[in-house]
């Protein structure tokens, strides 16, 4: 027997955007609340203002709408590239985003690039698909904050002036741009990690 967390009425209403992840579910596992590891397969995810809902079908065929605020993420296996999404507290709801660079003192997330938004108009629902660049970073214990290419050069030295100086003078330069954030947050741990260690 299928058995399915339905999403009501309301919620398909608040429901912002459904990203699907690939054409076909691909095999990987979710993580439960206490650590263990569910194997089956990864299908969509749906980010709305209220959340994320990712879509999994376990080994038996069941299939699940699992909101991100009752397991830390998921895994799965695209290619030779394996794929994670963490449950992460985004404003007021929880989400499921990307890790990109995970770090003592910095980590990376990226929100799904492609997005269908949902809105109801004239009695129907209407869908517009389009492709987004979302970047969040998170300092250690603090909140996440989200890096935009408009603004970028001003909002990372400001925001790593008083922990990694020299980094932040570096911003904007060759192989410090937006399209460099993995290499810069690998960097920013790296230096910050050296600090430690330095008497």
């Amino acid at each position: 027997m299928k058995v399915f967390y339905m999403l009501t009425p309301l919620l398909l209403l608040c429901l912002a955007c459904a990203v699907p992840l690939q054409a076909d579910p691909l095999r990987g596992y979710i993580i439960t609340k206490n650590g263990r590891q569910l194997t089956g397969y990864i299908g969509e995810i749906f980010q709305g203002s209220g959340g994320s809902t990712v879509v999994f079908i376990n080994d038996f065929g069941s299939e699940y709408h699992i909101h991100a605020a009752l397991i830390r993420g998921f895994v799965f296996r695209k290619g030779e590239e394996y794929v994670a999404y963490e449950s992460v507290r985004v404003r007021q709801a929880r989400h499921f985003l990307r890790i990109l660079e995970r770090g003592a003192e910095l980590s990376l997330y990226q929100a799904p690039e492609v997005r269908t938004e949902l809105f109801f108009t004239g009695g129907n629902f209407q869908v517009r698909t389009y492709e987004a660049e979302e970047f969040w970073l998170q300092f250690q214990d603090k909140k996440l904050t989200r890096i935009r290419k408009a603004g970028f050069r001003n909002k990372m030295r400001r925001l790593l002036s008083k922990t990694a100086p020299e980094l932040s003078e570096k911003i904007g330069e060759a192989g410090y741009k937006f399209q460099d954030l993995p290499g810069i947050v690998r960097e920013y741990n790296r230096v910050r990690t050296q600090r430690k260690w330095t008497i």
